[in-house]
């Protein structure tokens, strides 16, 4: 028997390789915020389908 957060990293292993993007945005918590290009570069925020996806550059 696997833990809740055993169930929740393979759910978003499996969504992330298969490239399905849906399931994959289902596995995260919103809002969901991502740094990219290393520190202070570029954050994303992720928001549910309904809401529009929004990068800020600095």
């Amino acid at each position: 028997m696997q833990s809740e957060g055993e169930n929740a990293a393979r759910a978003f292993i499996d969504a992330f390789n298969a490239q399905n993007h849906e399931a994959l945005a289902a596995t995260l918590n919103y809002p969901h915020v991502r740094l990219a290009g290393g520190l202070s570069k570029s954050v994303l925020y992720w928001f549910p389908s309904n809401l529009a996806n929004v990068q800020r550059d600095w």
